[in-house]
């Protein structure tokens, strides 16, 4: 019974093979047919190498444009990637330049304070003076 089953099963797969065969048989003639009168010339067995030189033809011509897109693909890729690792380079410098005159900013800031605390000590100390010289001239009179 198991045999009979599998025979029945390849009985049906053999004949959905040759059908799926015979589909793509008469896909292959109809290709044929609109490729020849695509090429002027009538489908028949002399103008079967015609047909297939053409073909060879037509197909080395659209390989040949694909590799030229495809190279000039590639060259706007590499050009692109190239600009964009100066566009990274430029960028760390900048931050670079922003990191260093953020620095440069502190340590002035810092400079100022001391500056100011001087000009702050210097500007009592001359108030101490013209006392003690007001004090040292109201005392001789």
């Amino acid at each position: 019974d198991d045999m009979r089953q599998q025979s029945e099963v390849d009985v049906a797969t053999y004949n959905a093979e040759r059908s799926a065969r015979l589909v793509a048989e008469q896909e292959s003639k109809r290709l044929h047919a609109d490729l020849a009168a695509l090429l002027g010339l009538e489908n028949n067995e002399d103008n079967q190498n015609e047909i297939r030189r053409r073909t060879a033809e037509a197909t080395d011509y659209f390989q040949r444009n694909e590799n030229a897109e495809i190279n000039t693909l590639k060259n706007s890729l590499t050009k692109a990637m190239n600009e964009l690792e100066s566009t990274r380079i430029r960028l760390k410098e900048a931050e670079e330049k922003v990191d260093s005159a953020e620095l440069r900013s502190g340590q002035l800031e810092q400079d100022l304070t001391l500056a100011k605390s001087d000009l702050k000590l210097l500007t009592h100390m001359m108030e101490e003076m013209r006392e003690a010289e007001s004090s040292r001239r109201a005392a001789m009179e």
